[in-house]
């Protein structure tokens, strides 16, 4: 009975750890992965997976104009969106502040057209504030790369006019010239 009563322990003592540890990956306000999860998907990228950040345009103004509930509430109301439109294979975590990433496993043939999706869908949703994208593939280089090759097309979006996405250029191949 002892036994059974230090087994029983244990497994409710790993279950708690479990949740414990799911936990700590979680953005509570947001319902997504924290920048912790970001980080562990990102180290995790493989060939052929893409990256998308995503920004809530002009976010300062809707905490100024709105408050701060109203600025929780969008950022709320994003990650479930983005919870509910990416496959449950692909992975969401809140970047930092308004900015969230995303992580297509394999979804090099499909990154403009699921970046074209998010933008519809939460233009759809009447949201107090819109979205920009910024996608890379990752092609085996660092994917540190990837994400800082995401974050510029990020910007390229935002300096096109915002509310868009943009997708980073493949890189080109590297040159095999000897010199001849």
């Amino acid at each position: 009975a002892r036994a059974f009563e230090t087994a029983r322990r244990f497994d409710e003592e790993k279950r708690a750890a479990e949740r414990h540890r799911e936990a700590s990956l979680i953005d509570s306000l947001s319902g997504v992965g924290n920048r912790r999860a970001a980080d562990l998907a990102v180290a995790q990228l493989a060939h052929g997976d893409a990256v998308l950040l995503l920004d809530l345009d002009q976010f300062k103004c809707v905490n100024d104009t709105l408050g701060h509930q109203a600025g929780d509430a969008v950022i709320a109301a994003f990650g479930r969106f983005l919870l509910t439109t990416v496959r449950p294979e692909d992975q969401v975590a809140r970047y930092g502040g308004e900015e969230f990433l995303v992580v297509l496993t394999s979804g090099a043939q499909a990154v403009e057209v699921v970046a074209q999706r998010l933008l519809e869908g939460w233009r759809a949703s009447g949201p107090a504030t819109t979205t920009s994208i910024g996608a890379a593939v990752h092609r085996g280089d660092s994917p540190w790369e990837t994400v800082a090759a995401a974050d510029e097309a990020l910007y390229a979006a935002k300096r096109a006019g915002r509310d868009r996405a943009s997708v980073a250029p493949a890189p080109a191949p590297a040159s095999s010239d000897d010199g001849d």
